[in-house]
């Protein structure tokens, strides 16, 4: 009863937030788009996934195993898929899972790749929320300090974390005896301290460019509706508006992520409608293509695994 409750209030929200959008969208602009704008936002969207997968294939180099992009990236689309049709959780265990299942990467290996993947993203957000915007304002100095803390935090807690669980009152006897559990972390953290300096930083770099392109990306589609935003503000609308979708633990962010960056993007000069309307088109444009490929791709690919063997 819990969960049907849960699931319905999730769908309420999901569509009172595109209700909202849907009665802001300026749907005489989005007329005005050509083929070839709409061809470029939707290769935009694959040139994104494309660099997501090499940085995590350059940081599972790093970790001693040599998994090409394209199968980081089959993983990637096939976990996406299951994610939004599923329990939000269930993102990462299925990206383990067809890590092992397409790149041949153990659980442990991949559990570790994607610790350190989310200390770089966090890191990097913490960068582009440091630089002085519209959108940060007298925010700046918090901010840093908050995600400062954080990325230290989480470096402390993969340096002496496990050791220090095995210390605590009550918590360490109870960890002890979770043997396989204990076993899985220390093996994670032994795999993340000895990665290569070079991957990361070739990671970062690969990490960086979505950035780039995604700045560039919603730069073109503004000046393509007829409106004008400086890069800085786009970047905090992208880095603030993820955050909120992930603090709403909804399949993607749905709802939640899309009206923050309209809101965001109304802070950082654009009308609403105009807002509205670049939210949903960016959605549109960055989530029904990679699933689709996702969708049609993952049972193809399993049943090729499966018949051999």
């Amino acid at each position: 009863m819990a969960r049907t409750l849960i699931i319905l209030a999730v769908a309420v929200l999901i569509t009172a937030a595109f209700i909202y959008l849907g009665e802001k969208v300026a749907w005489d602009v989005l007329l005005r788009f050509t083929l070839l704008q709409i061809l470029l936002l939707c290769l935009s969207t694959f040139v994104l996934i494309f660099l997501h997968a090499s940085g995590a294939a350059a940081l599972l180099k790093g970790l001693g195993y040599n998994a090409s992009p394209w199968r980081v990236l089959a993983a990637m689309l096939a976990a996406s898929t299951v994610g939004l049709a599923g329990d939000p959780k269930l993102g990462v265990p299925a990206r383990l899972f067809f890590y092992k299942v397409f790149a041949y990467v153990p659980v442990r290996v991949g559990a570790a790749q994607t610790a350190i993947e989310s200390f770089l993203w966090i890191a990097m957000m913490g960068l582009l929320l440091m630089m002085p915007g519209p959108l940060a304002g007298d925010y700046v100095l918090p901010l840093s300090i908050a995600v400062a803390a954080l990325v230290f935090s989480g470096m402390a807690a993969v340096i002496v974390g496990p050791a220090l669980l095995d210390r605590l009152w009550l918590i360490g006897p109870c960890f002890q005896k979770m043997e396989k559990l204990r076993g899985f972390i220390f093996s994670m953290r032994s795999a993340i301290l000895q990665i290569s300096p070079a991957s990361l930083i070739a990671a970062s770099g690969w990490f960086a460019t979505t950035y780039i392109v995604d700045i560039l990306t919603i730069g073109f589609l503004i000046d393509c509706l007829g409106g004008s935003m400086s890069s800085i503000a786009i970047a905090h609308a992208i880095v603030i508006s993820y955050l909120a979708g992930v603090a709403s633990l909804l399949p993607l962010g749905l709802g939640v992520r899309d009206v923050t960056f309209a809101l965001l993007l109304q802070q950082g000069g654009l009308s609403a409608d105009l807002a509205a309307t670049i939210a949903l088109t960016l959605r549109v444009a960055r989530m029904l293509p990679p699933l689709a490929l996702g969708a049609v791709m993952t049972p193809l690919l399993l049943g090729s695994k499966k018949k051999s063997g």
